[in-house]
């Protein structure tokens, strides 16, 4: 194919709306094209194609920059060097995003299905790039390739949302482009590690106020999952749990046990530290079910791993807990929640205490019973005063021989009290607790729900679909 054809191929494609991914691909595989264009333009500079193209008449400029773009990467990709061939595949996408900002909504009709492949080609290729990169210079965070993806993606994203009748009907085909953008763009920033980023996104979702019947279940899922994953990175629970719940309750029910991990990886330490407290049994069952799947050996140790942090958790076993955080910390590091495991899971823990104390002791509580239970789930040694448990996930400090002072089982309650997980009175100079008639305990959940209620802006994310 010569130049001549192909642009004559483009500009009635645009004319008459037919399909332009075939005539800009960047998939060697699909666009046949590429390789007797290539050898047409060899010989023709940039400044000569951009004097072609201008003859064309497309009668849009940014489509226009688009296609010298695109001839300019036929003319320079060496299909035998993905390393001499990426960039300029990038800087093809980063056009398309620019010439996304159009008021014709049929022209942007067309670009999109190419946008959709060039996002499923780029991302994995530059990050593959970037990655051996990062490996042969001996670097740590240095992205180069993703971090231009995001860029351009962002622009796509701003293109897509500016249209003001988005949220109709009409334009559903804008909305499952403007999800994958979104969901893609979250995804490289957390491939980056600048998963911060991610708030802007969801802002400009926000905005929006999108009707979910519009949005495709299969999207809304992953959206509502990164969503999840974000804001228990932010250490804000509560509405991390809602999203993760969200996730895994609207699986679909032909899902594994690999799809159904990926959620819980994340939901079942953040419901520990929002009180939400799994059946076990069930986790159990979904090990059970999965031993004969090879490619579900990862989820089920992971599974495997967390069982007992659960069982030492709900127990109130302030030694068993953090020695099992403490086996598998690069993991906690690894999904962004170490710090609340060994921080924020303390007080809960302490809870959990008290009310296995209460319930043996036919629903009283003293400070004398609560001192042993301290003693006992610290890992107390009395001949030295010393707790078992790793200092970072210490809760008391400064124990004596004779273990947890009165004057720090008496801080603890007012904590918890303080704090709504408790219903009590301490009078001065009793032993005994004063517990209130009405829930004693309240749910710690309904507790977060109330101090920490889920961000209005994402009420549109909330309705049933």
């Amino acid at each position: 194919m010569n130049l001549d054809s192909y642009l004559a191929l483009v500009k009635r494609g645009l004319d008459e709306n037919q399909k332009l991914l075939p005539l800009l691909s960047i998939n060697p595989l699909e666009a046949s094209h590429l390789a007797s264009l290539q050898q047409n333009l060899q010989g023709i500079s940039d400044k000569q194609i951009t004097a072609i193209v201008d003859k064309c008449n497309f009668s849009w400029p940014s489509f226009e920059s688009f296609i010298e773009s695109y001839l300019r990467f036929t003319s320079d990709v060496d299909p035998w060097s993905l390393l001499n061939s990426i960039d300029y595949m990038i800087e093809v996408m980063g056009s398309l995003s620019i010439a996304l900002n159009t008021k014709n909504p049929s022209w942007l009709l067309l670009l999109l299905p190419v946008l959709e492949e060039y996002i499923k080609i780029l991302i994995p290729l530059s990050k593959l790039v970037d990655n051996e990169s990062l490996k042969l210079k001996n670097w740590s965070d240095d992205y180069p390739r993703l971090s231009e993806i995001s860029n351009i993606l962002l622009k796509c994203l701003n293109n897509i949302r500016s249209d003001p009748d988005i949220n109709q009907p009409s334009n559903k085909i804008k909305i499952v482009s403007l999800f994958n953008v979104c969901i893609s763009l979250c995804n490289v920033y957390f491939s980056i590690d600048r998963h911060i980023l991610c708030n802007n996104v969801f802002s400009n979702m926000n905005v929006l106020q999108l009707d979910v019947q519009l949005i495709q279940f299969k999207q809304l899922l992953q959206y509502r999952f990164i969503v999840g994953k974000f804001y228990s990175q932010q250490a804000q629970y509560t509405p991390a749990y809602n999203h993760l719940n969200w996730c895994y309750e609207n699986l679909p029910t032909k899902c594994g046990i690999v799809d159904r991990v990926k959620i819980l990886k994340y939901l079942l330490p953040v419901g520990l530290l929002v009180g939400k407290i799994p059946d076990i049994h069930v986790l159990h069952k979904l090990i059970t079910s999965s031993v004969a799947n090879k490619d579900a050996t990862s989820a089920r140790y992971f599974l495997n791993s967390i069982l007992p942090l659960i069982s030492a958790y709900k127990k109130g076993d302030f030694l068993r807990t953090s020695l099992i955080i403490s086996k598998h910390e690069n993991i906690w590091q690894k999904f962004g929640l170490w710090v609340g495991l060994t921080q924020r899971l303390k007080l809960l823990i302490t809870r959990n205490l008290l009310v296995r104390v209460y319930m043996l002791k036919n629903k009283t509580l003293n400070i004398s019973d609560i001192k042993i239970a301290l003693d006992v789930s610290i890992g107390c040694k009395i001949e030295t005063g010393e707790s078992l448990v790793p200092y970072i996930y210490q809760m008391i400090e400064n124990l004596t021989p004779s273990g947890v002072e009165r004057s720090t089982v008496e801080n603890l309650i007012g904590l918890l009290v303080s704090n709504g997980l408790l219903k009590a009175k301490l009078q001065a100079g009793s032993n005994i607790l004063v517990m209130s008639k009405d829930k004693p305990f309240p749910p710690v959940f309904d507790v977060y729900m109330t101090n920490n209620p889920l961000p209005s802006k994402e009420a549109w994310l909330n309705i049933n679909v």
